[in-house]
């Protein structure tokens, strides 16, 4: 028999030498990443993409509009599948091909054209994600034509307000916001035409419509027009407006961002320098509004490739059987879907103690395979464990990218291993067509966005008034490149606050250079910031309507990009406060008071009050409230001497309280 002592030794010497290759492999990948980006020369601190150290050039790229990029998939994949729909949840998806959609798509832009439309006219659209979509878009594209989407999540001011200073005089509507665009209509003039992209029926809407004196078509009347006066096509070049994209407006009025066939071009030029590559094989779910760029650049890319496109029903509560129809193996996402799944999952195994280590331990088990390189879908821990949480997303994905906000690490860590998958995280803004970092899939760092993307050079500037310099690698971010947009459309005021005289897009937001190169976003220049959901905040705006409540003395609206709500500190009127809790019955001191439920809860429901009735949607009206006896004072560096409220410095005071307000809201 075998000495013991011995064959424990052996056995720690073979440990000690897979311990030592694993750390070996870990060790060369993690040095392959330790320099993303590199300086230029010169006095402003200019920063590249290391691997890529001079900016695309869109002459050299295969495809340098919008058409050529759809052609680029119709030339890998004409037969094969392009645009996938359901008819309901026990259906399969159904195909349109990519020739098909090329013959519809240039029906479309033919009939427009037979309608009186040019090139450089305006078309605009407003609808769910859909077939329909793409083909209008690619159909305006072929003759020249400009994409404006339209936003119905803006509410009434906002839509006329785009229609009025587009002037669009077509525009193509679901049955779905038919309704609210008729209603934006009534403010304007200019449209004549709306093209439906389903059969209407509805005699209220079709009585309004022709009082206002617009002419009703459907969808396939139009694609009939378009087949009969097949109009020769006019391509556009580069330097073509390819879609004004206008912006949220949750801080005022919605700003429409100008963007190019070469600003589109280059963005997604950069994707091919990543370490994936779409093929005819692979699919991607639609359900982020293709208003926004962020999902239209994810359908350019799949395009680009010759892969399918299949559109969710319409409905966010079909989305998981959506998926699980179509399993695809691409998935574009912001934080707060990704925290819903990683919420969902964590829920579960906390109800048991060994669901809850079996995870932690295949979480261990996959993190040390990422960190040497590997990612696969057949290990033991993916057949025992991750099987069931991957089919969540149908169980084929290979990608996950993730925009709009900050993705926490943890649950960035968590997708990478559950999910056996690459996971990506961009940053970027609509002015800068959609990224302009984006990180690398095998990087076993996490807490940033990466480096500049092969489309950008960064540069950090001074901002004094918040302490950031860029000699210490921090301040704002300002970009510059091939993707910059061409500035804000009929608004040369607000299109030289953000372009330089040097074409430098300042984007507002605060970045800090880590060691490595990469980049991380650390604050707002101006006050404003976005929650996890991808939606902007104007703190001040809901602090002066908050302020009007006889309760408040002093108000701070805080929020982050972490959170799907805002939370504040505010300072009560004693004068008030007192008075009222007295008269209902609730005694103490100013300090109890705070702390008393009752009188919070009053509080509350009156900023509610006020807010409700001053327009605040339900995102900018705080979720709970932590009350403070003591005032923002200019002794306790939380005000200036002209009496503003140091923002910074009054989220580190109450950085503990607001914390806890948003414990207790998960609980």
């Amino acid at each position: 028999m075998s000495d013991p002592k011995i064959l424990g030794t052996a056995a720690a010497i073979i440990m000690a030498y897979y311990y030592m290759k694993e750390k070996r492999e870990f060790d060369a990948i993690r040095s392959s990443f330790d320099s993303q980006s590199v300086e230029l020369p010169g006095p402003e601190l200019i920063r590249v993409n290391a691997k890529w150290s001079t900016l695309i050039d869109i002459l050299e790229v295969e495809c340098k509009t919008v058409h050529e990029l759809f052609m680029m998939g119709v030339e890998q994949s004409g037969k094969r599948p392009f645009l996938g729909t359901r008819r309901d949840g026990n259906s399969p998806y159904e195909w349109m091909t990519y020739d098909e959609a090329y013959e519809k798509a240039q029906y479309v832009g033919s009939a427009l054209f037979e309608l009186g439309y040019r090139k450089g006219d305006f078309i605009g659209i407003s609808a769910v994600n859909r077939p329909e979509w793409v083909l209008v878009d690619q159909g305006a594209v072929m003759y020249s034509m400009v994409l404006v989407p339209l936003y119905v999540t803006l509410g009434l001011e906002g839509l006329s307000h785009i229609l009025s200073q587009t002037e669009i005089s077509i525009l193509f509507s679901d049955s779905v916001n038919l309704k609210s665009i008729l209603d934006a209509i009534q403010d304007t003039e200019h449209v004549q035409t709306i093209i439906t992209l389903d059969k209407v029926s509805d005699e209220d809407i079709l009585g309004r419509a022709n009082k206002l004196g617009i002419r009703i078509l459907d969808f396939m009347e139009l694609l009939e027009i378009g087949k009969q006066h097949n109009h020769k096509k006019i391509l556009p070049v580069p330097d073509d407006l390819a879609v004004i994209c206008y912006t949220s407006g949750t801080t005022g009025r919605p700003k429409g961002v100008m963007l190019s066939h070469k600003n589109i071009a280059a963005n997604i030029e950069c994707f091919k320098n990543y370490e994936y590559t779409v093929t005819q094989s692979d699919s991607y779910i639609s359900y982020l509004p293709l208003s926004h760029m962020y999902e239209r650049m994810g359908e350019y890319l799949m395009m680009r490739g010759g892969g399918r496109i299949g559109f969710f029903r319409g409905n966010v509560k079909e989305l998981v059987s959506d998926i699980e129809c179509l399993k695809p193996t691409a998935f574009a996402a912001v934080p707060r879907v990704l925290n819903v799944i990683y919420d969902k999952v964590m829920k579960e195994v906390s109800q048991s103690w060994f669901k809850r280590h079996l995870l932690r331990l295949a979480i261990n088990a996959k993190e040390r395979e990422i960190s040497r390189g590997i990612i696969r879908r057949d290990s033991f821990w993916d057949k025992v464990v991750f099987h069931k949480i991957q089919k969540i997303l149908g169980g084929r994905v290979n990608v996950i990218t993730s925009a709009a906000a900050p993705l926490s690490s943890g649950v960035k860590q968590f997708f990478k291993c559950a999910f056996s998958c690459k996971v990506y995280e961009g940053y970027g803004q609509t002015e800068l067509t959609a990224m302009s970092n984006f990180t690398y899939a095998m990087d076993p760092s996490l807490g940033h966005v990466g480096p500049p993307a092969p489309c950008s050079r960064i540069k950090l500037c001074d901002v004094p008034d918040m302490d950031y310099y860029a000699k210490d690698g921090k301040g704002e971010v300002c970009v510059q490149g091939p993707s910059v947009f061409l500035g804000y459309y009929k608004d040369p005021e607000k299109s030289s606050e953000t372009i330089d005289e040097h074409g430098w897009c300042h984007t507002g937001d605060i970045g800090k250079w880590l060691p490595n190169g990469t980049l991380c976003i650390i604050d707002r220049k101006k006050h404003i910031f976005k929650l996890a959901q991808g939606e902007y905040i104007a703190p001040e705006k809901v602090e002066i309507v908050y302020l009007s409540s006889p309760f408040v003395s002093q108000i701070y609206v805080a929020g982050n990009s972490f959170q799907t709500c805002t939370v504040a500190i505010v300072c009560p009127d004693q004068d008030v406060l007192v008075p009222w809790a007295k008269k209902n019955g609730i005694t103490g001191e100013i300090e109890d008071l705070c702390k008393n439920e009752t009188v919070k809860k009053a509080v509350l429901d009156d900023l509610h009050e006020k807010g409700s009735s001053q327009g605040l949607n339900s995102l900018e009206q705080v979720k709970a409230i932590y009350l403070t006896s003591k005032g923002f004072t200019i002794e306790d560096d939380l005000l200036t001497p002209t009496l503003k409220v140091k923002r910074n410095k009054v989220n580190e005071h109450f950085a503990k309280q607001i914390e806890s307000l948003y414990s207790s809201l998960k609980r």
